[in-house]
């Protein structure tokens, strides 16, 4: 569905990975469910201290809302 797009958070407890680390998995998750991925390089710790990673994932879903997204069409992983 081309209104629905993935916002993906790769794993790491906000200390590690990166949004290539996860690519593998967000290719064939976008691939399966038909959507669009947007896999976001947030902030890690402790070089950047909380709330930086939190705060850069939640830019990212208010951005998806300022380009038209609807609230509804975002699926969060």
């Amino acid at each position: 569905d081309e209104d629905k797009i993935l916002l993906y958070f790769h794993g790491g407890g906000h200390v590690l990975g990166s949004p290539m680390s996860s690519r593998p998995y967000t290719v064939e998750i976008g691939k399966a469910a038909c959507v669009k991925v947007l896999s976001v390089d947030y902030a890690l710790a402790p070089e950047h201290p909380f709330p930086e990673g939190p705060n850069d994932c939640f830019t990212s879903y208010k951005w998806l809302l300022a380009q038209g997204y609807k609230s509804e069409n975002i699926i969060v992983g």
